[in-house]
Formats: C-alpha cells, sequence, structure tokens
C-alpha cells in the first residue's frame, strides 16, 4: 500500500472554472480612528495620535470644569488640575493602579507640589483615597515619607513651608482659635 506524504497544494491549486472569480489583490486600505471610526486622511498617516491620552483640548475643558468648582478653595482646587492631569497623561484607569499613580506623581510632580504650597491639600487628598480604599496604609505612608524627602532636599520649599505654617499660627492667633503646640 502506497500512502501519499500529506501536502497542502490542493488549497493552492485553482480549479478550472476559478480562474474568472479571483479577487485582485487590495492595494490601499480605509483606515479608520479606532475611537471614532471616521477615516484617517493620507495627510495625517504619519501623526501617531491614537497613543494620546489626553489631547490639550481635553486637558483644557478639564482645567475649566475644575475652576468653575464653588464649594472648595483655590488650593483643593489647584491639586486637583494637577492630580486629574497626571491621571490622564498615564492612563489610569482602574482602582488597583492609583498606589502607581501616587508613587509617580510625587516623583514628577512632587516639588510643584511643594513649590505652589500644597502639602497639606495632598495629605488630605491620600487621606481621603486611603479612607475610599483605594490605597493601604502603607502606600499612604511611603507616598507622604517621599514627599517629606522632597522637602528635606530643597531649602526653598523647606522656606515656603515655614512661612505658610507661621501665617496660619497668626491667623488662628488672631482669630483667637488657636492649638497650644
Amino acid at each position: 500500500m502506497d500512502q501519499q506524504k500529506p501536502s497542502l497544494s490542493e488549497f493552492l491549486e485553482l480549479d478550472d472554472c476559478e480562474y474568472d472569480g479571483q479577487r485582485p489583490f487590495i492595494t490601499g486600505h480605509n483606515r479608520l480612528y479606532t475611537t471614532t471610526c471616521l477615516p484617517i486622511y493620507p495627510k495625517e498617516m504619519d501623526v501617531d495620535s491614537e497613543g494620546e491620552n489626553d489631547p490639550e483640548w481635553l486637558q483644557n475643558k478639564t482645567i475649566m470644569m475644575i475652576d468653575e468648582f464653588t464649594d472648595v478653595n483655590e488650593g483643593e482646587k489647584e491639586l486637583m488640575k494637577i492630580w486629574n492631569l497626571h491621571v490622564m497623561k498615564y492612563g489610569f484607569v482602574g482602582d488597583c493602579q492609583i498606589p502607581l499613580a501616587c508613587q509617580i506623581f510625587v516623583q514628577h510632580k512632587g516639588k510643584e507640589l511643594l513649590l505652589k504650597n500644597l502639602y497639606k491639600n495632598f495629605v488630605v487628598h491620600m487621606c481621603s483615597l486611603f479612607d475610599f480604599g483605594l490605597v493601604s496604609a502603607v502606600c499612604l505612608y511611603t507616598t507622604i515619607q517621599k514627599l517629606q524627602e522632597i522637602v528635606g532636599e530643597t531649602g526653598a520649599i523647606r522656606t515656603i513651608l515655614k512661612e505658610s505654617r507661621e501665617a496660619q499660627m497668626d491667623n488662628w492667633s488672631r482669630s483667637g482659635n488657636i492649638f497650644k503646640l
């Protein structure tokens, strides 16, 4: 018994009647944006906007919407702007990514945060994240510790925080609401 060696050549051969029905190769494709399903025009092919999580218009809209809040102070607004733009830039989408977002935030925005005198606002923000179960106590502690290391490295930041504390103490003493420290 002579057995033939298995082959896929039968699929490559065209039947007699299939020569007419053969489709030509398509030289061009219609490319679409994955988020909008709109066509991508040839002049736009070199621009990679698919990886852009935070287009400028969305950043501006976010800032405008935060500025419209009336029930928060200016420091809280500024922190919300910095935090939301950070989350948009890096594309954090899940609760499990919040600890990483906090770590990167302090690395990249820690000095800016401190120079804008937003230390206390950030501590309250971290406590809120902890209260809602988005970060652990360890994450809260290490994030604040990293921020305090930045304070220790820069004299200008220490001066800003010292002046802020003195102004707060003066305000409390003038209003009669001072706590004995």
